[in-house]
């Protein structure tokens, strides 16, 4: 952390070898030598000659406290997200705008396939996103990485409840997105670019199997879950409760998707709307989507 001094980083530090205050019976101009001139400038002995290794002024990377360092300057980002277009990995670009520490994006688009590219699986052999580097950790899977960096960098930011109850409906939430609604979604999500992707000649048969899982497995399902978000969301302010925190960071992207693969409008889901606009009315939400490009949308 940058708040700590080191004694072997310190420029205030005076050192007896190094200090360009001490005087040196050798060294001072101001001595007449009757072998050397007073008014020689010699590179050896002259208080104006600055020497990397003995003038206080000069900044080395062993002992300046002014030199930024990736591992210890706030400064110098030691956090980076690889994110990953039309991917889960907006939610954590909102949570580091909420927990308002430095970090770096590298953005990476999706192939005409609409998968993710070869070159994520050199960051984690998966290959997925969201990913991120902090340090010389990788860390991935959404839920992982809200914990690990609210539980480093975001113990002030009340993004995780203390008390029992909402701490309870916290860890509910932040495992049944992944866990059971964001499944459904994705195969929703997979069916539609089938439909849409189907060579011509075999459109109308890829069409029929779709359209028919869509009728018996999906959209009941995804009744079942929007009927239950909107009774949750009608008994608290957020998920957890009042306060905002990890649990919405996780959700928000997923609701989205729901509201938009359900096609059904703001009447048809009082609760899921009004929460949906009071995230986007966040500061960080609004930051996070200009970083990515989407504050137009």
């Amino acid at each position: 952390m940058t708040d700590v001094q080191n004694t072997t980083t310190d420029s205030n530090v005076q050192n007896t070898t190094t200090d360009s205050n001490v005087q040196n019976t050798t060294t001072d101009s101001n001595v007449q030598n009757s072998t050397t001139d007073s008014n020689v400038q010699n590179s050896t002995t002259d208080l104006n000659v600055q020497d990397s290794t003995t003038d206080s002024n000069v900044q080395n990377t062993t002992m300046d406290s002014n030199v930024q360092n990736s591992t210890t300057d706030s400064n110098e980002p030691t956090i980076k997200l690889y994110w990953l277009s039309e991917s889960r990995a907006d939610r954590i670009v909102l949570l580091l705008e909420e927990l308002e520490v430095p970090y770096v994006i590298e953005k990476i688009e999706r192939g005409p396939d609409r998968l993710a590219p070869p070159e994520l699986k050199k960051i984690h052999p998966l290959g997925k996103s969201p990913v991120i580097k902090d340090g010389d950790k990788v860390i991935a899977e959404s839920g992982f990485i809200i914990d690990y960096l609210i539980e480093k960098y975001g113990k002030d930011k009340n993004l995780k409840p203390t008390n029992s109850e909402d701490l309870f409906h916290y860890n509910y939430f932040l495992h049944y997105i992944e866990g059971s609604l964001m499944s459904i979604l994705v195969m929703k999500y997979v069916f539609l670019t089938i439909q849409k992707q189907a060579p011509w000649i075999v459109k109308p048969i890829v069409n029929g199997i779709c359209n028919k899982m869509d009728a018996l497995y999906l959209r009941p399902n995804m009744k079942t879950h929007m009927d239950f978000l909107e009774s949750e969301l009608g008994q608290r302010k957020w998920l957890a409760g009042e306060q905002f925190s990890g649990a919405d960071i996780q959700a928000g992207f997923a609701l989205e998707m729901l509201m938009k693969l359900s096609n059904v409008n703001e009447e048809g889901a009082t609760n899921i709307s009004r929460y949906l606009k009071e995230m986007h009315e966040r500061p960080a939400y609004k930051r996070a989507m200009e970083k990515i490009g989407k504050n137009n949308q």
